[in-house]
């Protein structure tokens, strides 16, 4: 029993502890960021369209993968007969697998929503008829290929 009790700390607790505690952390940090947004660049302000985008992913991770500790704790205390058709169990358990897809599902959404830079990509994609312009990393790279340099490194 201890050896279930220390897994499930290791496993779950303290993970989806850190993981809380730290986006709280992020979310402070893009609220102080906001009230400095007046002298915030361009730059500044693609870098909290991510964390914000982070946010929200990490919010709905935690939320959709919630189920699965809840249900493995209960495991060990509900009876093999209480597990069927009909009881709380076996709908949590199906709730868990929807809720996973529902997760990798989401994110894609998440990018359009909270994303400025992906939309503007995904729409440059879709608009170009799969022709992307290409990036100052991809043409640095592209050039130094030519000229015969293989080192990328820096692209």
């Amino acid at each position: 029993m201890y050896k279930l009790i220390l897994y499930y700390i290791v496993i779950y607790v303290i993970p989806l502890f850190l993981l809380i505690f730290f986006t709280c952390r992020l979310i402070m940090a893009v609220q102080a960021s906001r009230k400095k947004r007046q002298g915030m660049t361009n730059k500044s302000r693609d870098k909290e369209d991510v964390t914000v985008t982070l946010i929200a992913v990490v919010v709905v991770f935690v939320l959709c993968q919630l189920a699965t500790p809840i249900r493995r704790i209960m495991d060990v205390f509900i009876s093999e007969d209480k597990k069927g058709c009909g009881y709380f169990y076996y709908y949590l358990a199906e709730f868990n697998s929807v809720a996973t897809s529902i997760n990798s599902a989401c994110n894609f959404l998440l990018y359009i929503i909270f994303g400025k830079r992906f939309r503007n990509n995904l729409k440059a994609l879709l608009c170009s008829r799969g022709r992307v312009a290409p990036t100052e990393a991809t043409a640095i790279s592209t050039a130094r290929t030519r000229n015969g340099m293989a080192d990328v490194s820096t692209a």
